[in-house]
């Protein structure tokens, strides 16, 4: 009886070890809605897309340094930080993850290798801006790890992003 234990215990720990392991298959996200799905033949279409997505991305990244500026003048002065900074941070961080999600499934199921090598460089632009913008702002850091459920930014994605890419 106690052998038994020992081996549903052992069975389960090694369980959650395998499945702690696992890469991630979708992303920071889960599986991609299929609204966001677009066919991979028609190769004209994903580099449009590809191209549209670095341009928001663009876009996204300078109001990302704005909103981190702001925050990190606001903490500079000793003054409250506004919510609303808050809110706008999950949005942007929300637009950008399922944006990075699109490019890891360009990069892994499409078969030309220049738009692969365009959405894997656009991953890797991503963690940087990550990297500069709120990892290395402890304060950021520690909000955005905590999550919001509200924009579906689960609790430490903020440090899965830098440790995926």
């Amino acid at each position: 009886m106690r052998n038994n234990r020992f081996i549903g215990l052992a069975g389960v720990v090694l369980f959650l070890l395998f499945s702690a392991c696992a890469p991630y298959q979708y992303g920071y996200w889960e599986k991609l809605e299929n609204n966001d799905r677009f066919c991979f033949a028609d190769l004209d279409s994903v580099a449009k897309t590809m191209l549209q997505l670095a341009q928001r991305k663009n876009t996204l990244n300078e109001q990302a340094r704005r909103i981190s500026q702001q925050i990190q003048d606001n903490l500079n002065n000793s003054q409250l930080v506004p919510l609303h900074s808050f809110n706008l941070i999950f949005e942007n961080l929300e637009q950008q993850y399922r944006m990075d999600t699109v490019c890891q499934e360009v990069m892994l199921q499409c078969r030309n290798h220049s738009i692969q090598e365009y959405a894997k460089n656009t991953l890797l632009e991503s963690a940087l801006t990550y990297k500069n913008e709120f990892w290395q702002n402890k304060f950021l850091r520690r909000i955005i790890n905590r999550g919001d459920q509200a924009y579906h930014i689960k609790p430490h994605t903020l440090a899965q992003t830098q440790h995926f890419l």
